[in-house]
């Protein structure tokens, strides 16, 4: 986790990014026009001066050409021009539109005016960034009025900063060393409209939300005891009920109104989500003070707000990493750090709300029953993690059912007394800028019951007499459902895991790597082809000097797909150890369809390797 120093540099650099990527085009501009203006004048000037020189006439005469000078110098001519006598218009014939010195008024004036509106983005910035700290609604709105703006005016940016750097391209060169680059001058254009089309196009991109949640449903119909409770409770906190309760196996209990999915299905409205392991630990007051902490958010509009903004925010982080992925650092940058400054505002924001639904509960259950339920819910999610850390970390594929819950059940109490489970209470209760909760000791405060660390074992292991979980008559099915397909997906992503950690050294290790890095054939012209394996690579020839055309991922130094002379591609193949000869070998990959999978493939079996080469070093 950052510290508060980290997170402070990480936003001065990210203020510092913006600046240069908001100011340095257009006052690259700015400059060079300027200078350019200022030499054009003093050229001017100095051919006035040479031609007065050599014309007779008085003192008076002479001034009064010098002065007439200054006003039609080149700099002054196109400002002059909309507002010239007919006298006049002869005269400033030279800033006809499109030509050179009309090109360099104009383009000074568009860097004038972008420096001016980008300064009155980061004024927005700040506004709206100050806003997001005035009461714990305050985030939303800021963010609901401020990202659309942002992120149009950085585009904006974009557009119009392309056209500074193309525009530049060609003129630093020209006036400078009297020659252009046309390629140069390409590769720029190739590159802004590139920026600009990423940045529009994204604009109107929508984001489908992942907002899938594992559980049951518990129907009024099918859990009347638990229904009725909750409306109790509900009415307690001056709230309506939920519209939908679920019960799942995760370490959590939240409200939401944002759409969510379950099981194939979308369930709208006020949902509670209620954890039942937990509620197995709980007594009846602490899982009151816990659910009536949750109504509390939906007494409060947390729900509400929270269901408006959240998909703004995906809308909005969804562009910033693409400009971040595009290389369009000039709505990045500004974005990342808009993001920032409201990140902080709406993680204060959220502990308010916190800290508000922690009095309510306080109020309804009491002090200590909301106490005992945090200490009990960070004891519990600090095992289970422990637990299912160490299941993770075995070299061996799981058979067989892992028993999670049961292991967590039986050995939370022996846990609670250990001095590793002090030492991890204690790491959870330091605060940061960036939780949505306030820490352990603040929430006791605002609770008004403190608790002394000694005492954290003896809540945890205490063993609850009734329970909510008595009143959930379908529990041990649900949960039982639950747990299996949660250690099937488990069991999978620890076999994935071997995958990466596995130098095969037997048949069952070889079929497990095998399972998830199948060899992959690729076809060239000719009937020849090209393999990638676990092991390494076999080519369609064979590497000089010698009779192989295999080499291993431990022979291989380096790997580089390039363009070919002719057409198509090229690999070249660094190579040393086990008697090769050190060098490189090319490859000429004729009819290789699809290169940009081939180079992925590469990328990812020597990946492979590497991770499991590197384990297998330091066990």
């Amino acid at each position: 986790m950052a510290s508060h120093s980290e997170l402070r540099a990480g936003l001065k650099k990210a203020l510092i990014y913006s600046l240069l990527s908001f100011f340095l085009a257009p006052g690259i501009t700015y400059g060079f026009v300027t200078y350019v203006f200022q030499q054009m004048d003093s050229d001017y000037k100095a051919a006035v001066q040479s031609k007065i020189a050599s014309t007779p006439a008085t003192a008076a005469q002479r001034d009064s050409y010098l002065t007439a000078a200054e006003a039609y110098a080149p700099s002054r001519r196109c400002e002059m021009r909309a507002t010239a006598k007919p006298a006049q218009a002869e005269a400033l014939k030279s800033c006809e539109p499109y030509n050179n010195l009309w090109q360099f008024y104009t383009i000074r004036t568009a860097a004038w005016w972008t420096l001016v509106a980008g300064a009155g983005v980061f004024a927005s910035i700040f506004l709206l960034g100050g806003a997001a700290f005035l009461s714990s609604r305050a985030p939303a709105l800021s963010f609901l009025v401020g990202w659309r703006l942002l992120i149009l005016a950085s585009t904006l940016e974009v557009i119009v900063q392309g056209v500074f750097a193309v525009w530049l391209s060609y003129w630093v060169s020209s006036y400078f060393f009297k020659v252009y680059v046309p390629k140069l001058i390409l590769l720029v254009a190739i590159g802004a409209g590139a920026a600009a089309v990423y940045a529009v196009i994204w604009i109107f991109k929508r984001v489908r939300p992942n907002n899938e949640i594992e559980g049951e449903l518990l129907t009024e119909q099918q859990e009347p005891r638990l229904w009725a409770r909750v409306k109790a409770l509900a009415q307690k906190v001056g709230t309506v009920p939920p519209d939908h309760i679920v019960g799942g196996i995760d370490t959590n209990f939240f409200v939401t109104q944002v759409p969510m999915t379950l099981n194939g299905k979308e369930l709208s409205g006020r949902i509670l989500f209620v954890s039942l392991p937990l509620l197995r630990i709980f007594d009846e007051a602490e899982a009151e003070a816990v659910l009536a902490h949750e109504l509390a958010h939906f007494r409060g509009g947390d729900t509400k707000w929270t269901s408006l903004l959240g998909p703004k925010l995906q809308q909005f982080d969804l562009y910033c990493a693409i400009m971040q992925i595009k290389g369009v650092f000039v709505a990045a940058y500004i974005l990342r750090f808009y993001r920032l400054i409201f990140e902080f505002a709406l993680k204060r924001g959220s502990r308010q709300r916190e800290f508000i639904a922690d009095s309510v509960a306080a109020k309804i259950a009491s002090g200590r029953a909301l106490v005992n339920a945090l200490v009990k819910f960070q004891g519990y999610a600090a095992y289970r993690n422990a637990v299912e850390s160490e299941l993770f970390a075995q070299d061996r594929r799981h058979q067989g059912a892992l028993s999670i819950a049961g292991q967590v059940a039986a050995g939370l109490a022996p846990y609670a007394a250990s001095s590793r489970f002090t030492e991890n209470m204690r790491l959870s209760n330091v605060p940061h800028p960036f939780d949505s909760h306030p820490s352990l000791s603040d929430r006791m405060a605002n609770a008004d019951y403190p608790v002394d660390e000694e005492a954290y074992p003896a809540i945890v292991g205490t063993t609850p007499g009734r329970t909510w979980a008595q009143d959930i008559a379908s529990i041990d099915t649900v949960e039982g459902k639950l747990w299996r397909k949660y250690e099937e997906g488990f069991a999978e992503e620890h076999e994935r895991a071997l995958a990466y950690r596995y130098l095969p050294s037997n048949a069952e290790e070889e079929a497990i790597v095998l399972k998830h890095f199948p060899g992959v054939t690729f076809s060239l012209r000719g009937g020849k082809e090209f393999i990638v394996t676990h092991a390494g690579i076999k080519l369609p020839k064979k590497i000089k000097r010698t009779e192989t055309d295999f080499l291993s991922w431990a022979q291989i130094t380096s790997l580089a797909l390039k363009d070919a002379m002719f057409g198509g591609k090229k690999l070249a193949v660094g190579h040393e150890n086990a008697g090769l000869p050190a060098g490189e070998t090319s490859v000429r990959l004729y009819g290789l369809k699809g290169p940009e999978a081939f180079a992925n493939t590469l990328a990812l079996y020597r990946q492979r390797y590497h991770m499991a080469a590197e384990r297998n070093r330091g066990s």
